[in-house]
Parts: structure tokens; C-alpha cells; sequence
């Protein structure tokens, strides 16, 4: 192994395109929008319309912008969580896997396909997401 020093020499990588960000619509599959089993209910759109707004709930995403953090439980996603959803017309709903794999950074070609869509929220949003982990790892092989 190599002295801690040379560990103290790591530094994180700085973004090629600082100011460059990658909008939500890039991850999105318009197709997802034709599936019912991705949309809230009326009941739940009406009771977060109903909460406290200072509450910061039914947080939509604008498709022009990068997605806040999502997480493990997108599956359980609720409008009365702080989870991204996306508006679409006067419905929300919540990601599929496969646009929530996207907006982690996951290749398309990576499948997620044999296991049930919640143990897939829940690995996707566990993940560091690939493309910042090989950015760190090229930077800490630098170092060897």
C-alpha cells in the first residue's frame, strides 16, 4: 500500500463542462406517459394540493432542468413525500425505473429485468450513480 500521503494528493474531479447540465428531458420516455399504473389518483392530487405548500410537497420537475436527488423508495413515492415527480398536464406521476435508471447515469444497455420493479427503485436509487463513480475512480488510479 502507499503512504497516506499520497492519498492526501486526491482530489475530485472538476466537470469538463462546468455550466453544462443535463436536462430532465433527456431521461424521460414519452411513452411512460400512456401508462396508468405510473399516475397518481385524483384522491392523492387533491390531498397534496391541500397540504401546506411551505411543506415543500409534489415537488414537479421541470423537464428543462437537471432531476433532484431521487432515492430508494421511489416506489412508494407518495405526493406528501419531498420525492421528484413529474407534472404532466394536470396529472402527476411518478418515474419509471427505467427514466429513474437514466437520471442515475445507468447505461441503457444495463437491465434491470429480473427482479420486481420495487427491489429496482430501491437498487437504482442505493446507486452511486456510474458515471460519478468513474470519474472519482479515474482520479484516485492517478494516484497510483
Amino acid at each position: 500500500f502507499r503512504e497516506q500521503a499520497d492519498f492526501d494528493k486526491f482530489e475530485f474531479p472538476t466537470p469538463a463542462t462546468p455550466n453544462k447540465k443535463v436536462p430532465l428531458k433527456s431521461a424521460i420516455d414519452p411513452l411512460a406517459d400512456n401508462n396508468e399504473k405510473y399516475f397518481f389518483s385524483e384522491r392523492a392530487v387533491h390531498g397534496m394540493l391541500r397540504a401546506n405548500k411551505s411543506m415543500n410537497k409534489g415537488r414537479a420537475q421541470s423537464l428543462e432542468h437537471p432531476c433532484n436527488t431521487i432515492s430508494s423508495h421511489l416506489a412508494k413515492v407518495s405526493l406528501n413525500s419531498t420525492d421528484p415527480v413529474l407534472k404532466i398536464g394536470q396529472r402527476y406521476r411518478r418515474f419509471t425505473p427505467r427514466e429513474a435508471a437514466n437520471i442515475q447515469s445507468f447505461p441503457t444497455t444495463f437491465r434491470f429485468d429480473s427482479v420486481t420493479e420495487t427491489r429496482q427503485y430501491k437498487a437504482i436509487g442505493n446507486a452511486v450513480p456510474p458515471v460519478m463513480m468513474w470519474h472519482i475512480a479515474n482520479s484516485l488510479a492517478k494516484l497510483v
